[in-house]
């Protein structure tokens, strides 16, 4: 019985052992596979009077503007790199350091260009990420770019330049132009005025409130205007259109997708729906609401479900018409689909009790 307890033990003993270096194993293999990461912090205050613009490029980082009522730039910069070991990781950060100089009236920030970088092992990484935020005067105008991560700009009194080959744009009462481009991301623009251009190769725009000339664009996503106060130009090439209560003319296009749009009374200004792949354009508006209707698609047909005196007719896919003593210009074209002109109801949550 003792031979077979020690036998019985010494299998034990064995079978942890083993159990114990398939674990160091593992772990080794993990940390191969998963090496270290090594965080930079930067932070510094840079003087910022009266006409005073940032420039911020980047070779990847997520930018986040802000406001403030002193009379500087401050930067707090978190940069991540990525080694076998942590003297491998510091000499990724010292190879690739973050420059700050002054260019006139220009601050310029920028990180060492993609493809400079030194050579790297399997697994290894530049700092490349990382989150770059600053707080600017309301008056600092901005130039922002990055290759790789999102930018949200947030209560400036001037204009905005924003780029970035991967990621997310969002704005917020700006009170400037502002021009934007992403290669691949979702663009939010909330309450800012001025005459904006926004643009994304692929993704979602959303814009709820502000004011000014718009130009939204995008290479495949739904594209939304709410409450918005101005002239609104929008195309998509693949998605939706969706104007919600825009007081002022609009222009839409989009390549293959729906088109709704929800009308104020009086309509404010000439309304040019198109959709030229094929697709539906619902127009919701007051039943008083006066235009001239100008409508047609190659195969669907055309309603009118507003005006005064309105006479049923037979389904058509072309109508000419001036409901209610005329108006602004209403075009709208799709290539196969339905238009439909209906009445606006007002949701009953809106209603007065």
């Amino acid at each position: 019985m003792t031979s077979i307890a020690k036998h019985i033990r010494r299998r034990s003993v064995s079978a942890w052992s083993f159990r114990c270096h398939w674990l160091v194993l593992m772990l080794a293999m993990w940390g191969a596979e998963n090496p270290l990461s090594a965080a930079q912090v930067v932070t510094t205050n840079l003087p910022a009077p009266s006409g005073t613009r940032l420039v911020v490029s980047l070779s990847g980082g997520a930018i986040e503007v802000m406001t403030h009522e002193m009379p500087e730039i401050r930067l707090e910069a978190e940069r991540n790199a990525r080694g076998r070991t942590p003297a491998r990781e510091q000499q990724l950060l010292l190879a690739s350091p973050l420059k700050i100089r002054r260019e006139g009236t220009n601050w310029v920030v920028t990180t060492m260009a993609a493809g400079q970088e030194p050579q790297l092992a399997d697994g290894e990484r530049p700092p490349l990420g990382g989150v770059f935020k600053l707080w600017v005067p309301k008056s600092c105008g901005v130039d922002l770019s990055t290759q790789l991560g999102s930018i949200a700009v947030t209560g400036l009194s001037a204009d905005v330049h924003a780029q970035t080959a991967s990621g997310a744009l969002r704005f917020s009462g700006i009170q400037g132009a502002i021009g934007a481009e992403t290669a691949s991301g979702t663009i939010a623009m909330t309450n800012c005025v001025g005459t904006n251009s926004i643009v994304t190769r692929g993704g979602g725009i959303q814009v709820v409130g502000g004011e000014g000339d718009l130009r939204a664009e995008s290479g495949g996503g739904t594209v939304i205007v709410r409450r918005y106060r101005g002239a609104v130009n929008a195309e998509v090439s693949a998605g939706n259109l969706q104007f919600e209560q825009v007081n002022g003319a609009i222009q839409g296009l989009t390549g293959s997708g729906r088109i709704v749009a929800d009308l104020l009374q009086p309509i404010p200004g000439a309304v040019r729906l198109e959709a030229s792949g094929g697709g539906g354009i619902v127009v919701h508006v007051p039943r008083e609401a006066g235009f001239e209707l100008d409508a047609k698609t190659s195969a669907g047909f055309v309603s009118l479900g507003v005006g005064k005196g309105l006479a049923q007719s037979a389904p058509v896919s072309e109508r000419h018409e001036i409901v209610n003593g005329g108006g602004p210009e209403m075009w709208l074209r799709t290539g196969a689909g339905s238009i439909r002109i209906m009445p606006w109801v007002e949701p009953s949550s809106a209603k007065s009790p």
